[in-house]
């Protein structure tokens, strides 16, 4: 089993974490915090992650399916900070 196969619920969520407040786009912005900091001025009730993006982390990749409600998860805990 390689160490991508036994990432624990718990790794798998920190790495989501991870890419949503971590990644930054081309130009140096941290676009998904960005997107969600912006959500309520602009009445927006989504934010649309490139795929593109996600596969620069490897991880995600690989466990797409398992991490999309760990998307949700950490994308509503951190709406709540703005």
């Amino acid at each position: 089993m390689t160490t991508e196969e036994s990432l624990t619920k718990s790794a798998l969520s920190d790495k989501v974490k991870e890419f949503l407040t971590q990644f930054k786009d081309a130009t140096g912005s941290f676009s998904y915090v960005e997107q969600i900091d912006q959500m309520m001025s602009k009445h927006s009730k989504y934010i649309v992650v490139d795929y593109n993006d996600l596969v620069l982390f490897p991880i995600i990749e690989s466990h797409f399916n398992k991490i999309l409600t760990k998307f949700l998860m950490h994308f509503l805990e951190l709406l709540k900070k703005f």
